[in-house]
């Protein structure tokens, strides 16, 4: 019987702990990297507290400011931001990593959404209130957390229809 030479168990180990462990410098870059380029994205889209990169994304603000209010605009703006960031995340980690990171790093996304939503919200041109802040903020996290939960339960999930025969 051959055995695993204890340098190659130890280098699969360490392996596996830095996808269902990862460091908390990990964690932190990759969920900043994430929310950082699907956040900007997204702006492209949809405005943020009246900042958007292209003028149907800041006319659109406009519209849901005025149509849902600055509060239901806010937490809507805040949902529309966190979309893609969970898809960037995903993108970047491996897939026990982002389980991982969405079931147990709650702490990064929750400070990376507030430090951009705070840019956003004080320099935005609706002079925003904490009230507006803490909306688009619980928007973003419960939408980037719920979603990608969603994204962890859906994905092997379709790699299990994908190795059924026929």
């Amino acid at each position: 019987m051959n055995d695993i030479p204890k340098y190659i168990e130890k280098n699969i180990y360490n392996f596996v702990m830095a996808d269902l462990e990862p460091k908390a410098l990990t964690v932190y870059l990759k969920t900043g990297l994430a929310i950082l380029l699907g956040g900007v994205t997204s702006m492209f889209f949809c405005g943020q507290f009246g900042v958007g990169i292209t003028g149907f994304a800041q006319d659109l603000n406009q519209n849901i400011h005025h149509t849902m209010g600055s509060v239901g605009c806010a937490a809507l703006c805040g949902s529309l931001f966190a979309i893609l960031p969970v898809f960037v995340l995903r993108a970047v980690c491996s897939p026990m990593q982002f389980r991982a990171i969405i079931r147990k790093k709650w702490q990064a996304p929750a400070i990376w959404l507030g430090f951009f939503g705070a840019i956003l919200a004080y320099h935005g041109e609706f002079q925003t209130e904490f009230v507006h802040f803490a909306a688009w903020l619980i928007g973003a996290y419960l939408l980037y957390r719920y979603l990608g939960l969603a994204i962890d339960s859906i994905v092997p999930y379709f790699k299990k229809l994908n190795s059924i025969p026929g």
